[in-house]
């Protein structure tokens, strides 16, 4: 289990740095997704993107 982590003296919860990661690890999807003009096939855009983060984010507490 991870414990918290201290920026500058403020404490913040390993989720947040799992959000951040994810975060991260989503900007260069979604520019591919923008590229391959991914909303041709997709019936929800904004839902298909929330479903992706979350397997992204669902990744980094499997890798973390």
């Amino acid at each position: 289990m991870t414990k918290e982590i201290s920026i500058a003296g403020v404490y913040l919860a390993p989720f947040a740095v799992h959000l951040a990661v994810s975060g991260l690890a989503y900007l260069p999807v979604r520019w591919g997704f923008n590229r391959a003009h991914i909303e041709r096939v997709v019936w929800h855009r904004p839902l298909f993107e929330l479903a992706v983060y979350l397997i992204l984010l669902r990744a980094t507490f499997a890798f973390f």
